[in-house]
Protein backbone atom coordinates (compact mmCIF):
# COMPACT_ATOMS: atom_id res chain seq x y z
CA UNK A 1 0.00 0.00 0.00
CA UNK A 2 1.62 3.33 -0.88
CA UNK A 3 1.69 5.83 1.89
CA UNK A 4 0.76 9.29 1.92
CA UNK A 5 3.25 11.91 0.44
CA UNK A 6 4.18 13.84 3.35
CA UNK A 7 7.35 14.82 5.55
CA UNK A 8 8.23 12.83 8.61
CA UNK A 9 8.07 14.78 11.69
CA UNK A 10 5.78 14.31 14.87
CA UNK A 11 2.87 17.34 14.23
CA UNK A 12 2.29 15.19 10.95
CA UNK A 13 2.63 11.57 12.95
CA UNK A 14 0.06 12.87 16.02
CA UNK A 15 -1.76 14.37 13.14
CA UNK A 16 -2.27 11.53 11.33
CA UNK A 17 -3.12 9.01 14.31
CA UNK A 18 -5.90 11.26 15.53
CA UNK A 19 -7.04 11.37 11.73
CA UNK A 20 -7.06 7.23 11.36
CA UNK A 21 -8.46 7.08 14.51
CA UNK A 22 -11.10 8.86 13.63
CA UNK A 23 -11.28 6.87 10.10
CA UNK A 24 -11.44 3.31 12.20
CA UNK A 25 -14.28 5.03 14.12
CA UNK A 26 -16.08 6.03 11.26
CA UNK A 27 -15.52 2.40 9.49
CA UNK A 28 -17.00 0.95 12.37
CA UNK A 29 -19.84 2.88 12.11
CA UNK A 30 -20.77 2.22 8.76
CA UNK A 31 -20.45 -1.27 8.86
CA UNK A 32 -23.05 -0.45 11.61
CA UNK A 33 -25.30 1.06 9.78
CA UNK A 34 -24.79 -1.66 6.51
CA UNK A 35 -25.73 -4.37 8.84
CA UNK A 36 -28.87 -2.52 9.98
CA UNK A 37 -29.77 -1.62 6.68
CA UNK A 38 -29.33 -5.38 5.64
CA UNK A 39 -31.26 -6.65 8.34
CA UNK A 40 -34.20 -3.60 7.65
CA UNK A 41 -34.22 -4.86 3.68
CA UNK A 42 -34.44 -8.78 4.60
CA UNK A 43 -37.65 -8.02 6.46
CA UNK A 44 -39.00 -6.19 4.16
CA UNK A 45 -38.62 -7.95 1.14
CA UNK A 46 -40.72 -11.15 2.18
CA UNK A 47 -43.73 -8.39 2.65
CA UNK A 48 -43.25 -6.59 -0.30
CA UNK A 49 -43.62 -10.18 -1.81
CA UNK A 50 -46.43 -10.99 -0.06
CA UNK A 51 -47.59 -7.99 -0.62
CA UNK A 52 -47.55 -8.22 -4.86
CA UNK A 53 -48.99 -11.42 -4.76
CA UNK A 54 -51.97 -10.41 -2.74
CA UNK A 55 -52.29 -7.71 -5.28
CA UNK A 56 -51.82 -9.64 -8.77
CA UNK A 57 -54.81 -12.17 -7.10
CA UNK A 58 -57.04 -8.79 -6.55
CA UNK A 59 -57.04 -7.31 -9.48
CA UNK A 60 -57.01 -10.48 -11.44
CA UNK A 61 -60.56 -11.25 -9.61
CA UNK A 62 -61.31 -7.54 -10.07
CA UNK A 63 -61.32 -7.48 -13.63
CA UNK A 64 -62.97 -10.71 -13.44
CA UNK A 65 -65.84 -9.74 -11.94
CA UNK A 66 -66.17 -6.18 -14.13
CA UNK A 67 -65.81 -8.40 -17.34
CA UNK A 68 -69.10 -10.43 -16.26
CA UNK A 69 -70.33 -6.87 -14.68
CA UNK A 70 -69.74 -5.77 -18.64
CA UNK A 71 -71.78 -9.27 -19.93
CA UNK A 72 -74.74 -8.68 -18.07
CA UNK A 73 -75.15 -5.27 -18.22
CA UNK A 74 -73.29 -4.30 -21.25
CA UNK A 75 -70.81 -1.90 -21.54
CA UNK A 76 -72.63 1.58 -22.30
CA UNK A 77 -74.35 0.75 -18.91
CA UNK A 78 -71.44 0.30 -17.37
CA UNK A 79 -69.88 3.65 -18.15
CA UNK A 80 -73.15 5.17 -17.43
CA UNK A 81 -72.65 4.17 -14.01
CA UNK A 82 -69.21 5.12 -13.86
CA UNK A 83 -70.65 8.87 -14.90
CA UNK A 84 -71.82 8.74 -11.51
CA UNK A 85 -69.44 8.23 -9.26
CA UNK A 86 -68.76 11.08 -6.86
CA UNK A 87 -66.15 9.87 -4.55
CA UNK A 88 -63.08 10.66 -4.60
CA UNK A 89 -59.72 8.94 -2.82
CA UNK A 90 -56.76 11.68 -1.21
CA UNK A 91 -53.55 9.86 -1.64
CA UNK A 92 -51.75 11.36 2.16
CA UNK A 93 -47.98 10.91 1.96
CA UNK A 94 -45.60 11.53 4.71
CA UNK A 95 -42.07 11.11 5.49
CA UNK A 96 -40.39 9.26 8.33
CA UNK A 97 -36.83 7.80 8.80
CA UNK A 98 -34.82 4.70 8.91
CA UNK A 99 -31.34 5.11 9.61
CA UNK A 100 -31.59 8.74 8.64
CA UNK A 101 -32.76 7.28 4.90
CA UNK A 102 -36.08 9.48 4.08
CA UNK A 103 -38.76 7.03 3.12
CA UNK A 104 -42.64 7.52 2.75
CA UNK A 105 -45.50 6.72 4.71
CA UNK A 106 -48.47 6.36 2.15
CA UNK A 107 -51.87 6.51 3.24
CA UNK A 108 -55.13 6.34 1.18
CA UNK A 109 -57.88 8.82 2.68
CA UNK A 110 -61.59 8.12 1.62
CA UNK A 111 -64.70 6.88 3.11
CA UNK A 112 -65.22 3.54 3.49
CA UNK A 113 -68.70 2.50 2.45
CA UNK A 114 -69.98 -1.00 1.41
CA UNK A 115 -73.15 0.86 -0.22
CA UNK A 116 -71.64 1.49 -4.09
CA UNK A 117 -70.46 4.68 -5.16
CA UNK A 118 -72.81 4.93 -7.65
CA UNK A 119 -76.87 4.97 -8.05
CA UNK A 120 -78.49 1.33 -7.47
CA UNK A 121 -80.63 2.22 -11.52
CA UNK A 122 -79.64 -0.17 -14.22
CA UNK A 123 -76.78 -1.64 -11.91
CA UNK A 124 -76.12 -5.52 -10.90
CA UNK A 125 -74.59 -7.49 -7.79
CA UNK A 126 -71.92 -7.59 -10.25
CA UNK A 127 -70.79 -4.35 -10.57
CA UNK A 128 -70.91 -3.68 -7.32
CA UNK A 129 -68.57 -6.67 -6.41
CA UNK A 130 -65.75 -5.48 -8.99
CA UNK A 131 -65.99 -1.67 -7.59
CA UNK A 132 -65.32 -3.43 -4.06
CA UNK A 133 -62.18 -5.42 -5.62
CA UNK A 134 -60.85 -2.47 -7.59
CA UNK A 135 -61.19 0.00 -4.32
CA UNK A 136 -58.89 -3.07 -2.28
CA UNK A 137 -56.60 -3.17 -5.41
CA UNK A 138 -56.08 0.63 -4.76
CA UNK A 139 -54.69 0.43 -1.25
CA UNK A 140 -52.96 -2.68 -1.78
CA UNK A 141 -51.41 -0.82 -4.41
CA UNK A 142 -50.69 1.96 -2.13
CA UNK A 143 -49.31 -0.05 0.31
CA UNK A 144 -47.30 -1.85 -2.26
CA UNK A 145 -46.03 1.48 -3.45
CA UNK A 146 -44.47 2.29 0.32
CA UNK A 147 -43.24 -0.47 1.06
CA UNK A 148 -41.28 -0.91 -2.80
CA UNK A 149 -40.07 2.79 -2.75
CA UNK A 150 -38.88 2.07 0.90
CA UNK A 151 -36.94 -1.25 -0.07
CA UNK A 152 -35.30 1.23 -3.74
CA UNK A 153 -34.09 4.05 -1.09
CA UNK A 154 -32.93 1.39 2.01
CA UNK A 155 -30.87 -0.38 -1.30
CA UNK A 156 -29.37 3.22 -3.00
CA UNK A 157 -28.36 3.89 0.83
CA UNK A 158 -26.57 0.72 1.00
CA UNK A 159 -24.49 0.85 -2.05
CA UNK A 160 -23.70 4.15 -0.67
CA UNK A 161 -22.76 2.94 2.73
CA UNK A 162 -20.94 0.11 1.22
CA UNK A 163 -19.00 2.37 -1.46
CA UNK A 164 -18.07 4.30 2.03
CA UNK A 165 -17.06 1.72 3.70
CA UNK A 166 -15.05 -0.12 1.04
CA UNK A 167 -13.07 3.27 0.38
CA UNK A 168 -12.16 3.40 4.13
CA UNK A 169 -11.64 0.01 4.94
CA UNK A 170 -9.14 -0.70 1.71
CA UNK A 171 -7.75 2.75 0.92
CA UNK A 172 -7.63 5.42 3.43
CA UNK A 173 -6.85 3.04 6.45
CA UNK A 174 -4.03 1.09 5.06
CA UNK A 175 -2.95 4.23 3.61
CA UNK A 176 -2.86 6.19 7.01
CA UNK A 177 -1.36 3.04 8.82
CA UNK A 178 1.27 2.32 6.10
CA UNK A 179 2.27 6.34 6.89
CA UNK A 180 1.83 6.58 10.23
CA UNK A 181 4.76 3.17 10.40
CA UNK A 182 6.53 4.98 8.18
CA UNK A 183 7.09 8.04 9.93
CA UNK A 184 7.15 6.60 13.33
CA UNK A 185 10.03 4.27 11.64
CA UNK A 186 11.62 7.15 10.40
CA UNK A 187 11.55 9.53 13.99
CA UNK A 188 12.75 6.54 16.07
CA UNK A 189 15.74 5.78 13.30
CA UNK A 190 16.64 9.82 13.70
CA UNK A 191 16.03 9.37 17.64
CA UNK A 192 18.91 6.37 17.41
CA UNK A 193 20.99 7.98 14.98
CA UNK A 194 20.78 11.19 17.72
CA UNK A 195 21.57 9.36 20.46
CA UNK A 196 24.63 7.46 18.78
CA UNK A 197 25.97 10.70 17.52
CA UNK A 198 25.75 11.75 21.20
CA UNK A 199 27.60 9.14 22.88
CA UNK A 200 30.82 9.51 20.01
CA UNK A 201 30.79 12.85 21.31
CA UNK A 202 30.50 11.97 24.96
CA UNK A 203 33.35 9.61 24.38
CA UNK A 204 35.73 11.62 22.53
CA UNK A 205 35.11 14.36 25.70
CA UNK A 206 35.67 11.78 27.83
CA UNK A 207 39.44 11.06 26.39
Amino acid sequence: MQRLPIPATKSNLIRLRGELTFAKEGRDLLDEKREILIIEIMGMLEDAYRKRLAMEKELVEAYQAFAVAKVIMGTENVQRASLGIQAEAEIEIRDRSVMGVVVPVVQVKWTKTERPRYGFAGTTFALDNAAQLFSRCLELLVELAEIETTLWRLATELKKVQRRFNALDNILIPQYSETVKYIQYTLEEKEREVLFQLKRVKAKLTR
